[in-house]
């Protein structure tokens, strides 16, 4: 008989790891941050997507779409902050994406050089990423204007 003939599925059921349950709910508390952007209210983004970070601190998504949020709020230095915990995470896939959210944060504050590095190392693990090679042409330019100015 399968487990769906028995008086107790829970029986056959699959245990998931604690490890996993944080995930797909720290997964959920983040999409709620994302519906909340989308809708403009953005405090009750920020406040759901710091909560996605706390409870998952070691995950890079966490604190680029909290930093981006900051960022667009005019909050440079708190995402600066963020984005810098972003590339020291252990898990995630945009580590490149970090790198070039910290370089445009840091090129909004007037720090070109510094932010010249960030995209050299987003282009560094993502040779083609446009938007990487893009902003990195862009302050090379403004670099160099820079000189010939001073």
């Amino acid at each position: 008989m399968s487990w769906l003939g028995t008086r107790n599925p829970s029986r056959y059921s699959i245990k998931l790891s604690d490890h996993f349950r944080l995930s797909i709910w720290t997964t959920r508390i983040h999409h709620l941050g994302h519906l909340y952007e989308a809708r403009g209210d953005h405090d009750s983004a920020e406040k759901w997507y710091r909560k996605a970070a706390e409870l998952n601190p070691n995950h890079t998504w966490r604190y680029v779409f909290l930093g981006g949020l900051l960022a667009k709020r005019g909050d440079f230095s708190g995402a600066e902050a963020c984005h810098r915990k972003a590339i020291q995470c252990s898990s995630g896939d945009v580590l490149d994406e970090a790198y070039l959210n910290l370089g445009l944060v840091l090129r909004a504050q007037e720090r070109y050089k510094e932010a010249l590095a960030c995209f050299e190392k987003a282009l560094e693990l993502t040779p083609d990423y446009r938007k990487a090679i893009t902003a990195k042409s862009d302050i090379e330019k403004a670099i160099a204007y820079l000189q010939v100015e001073a």
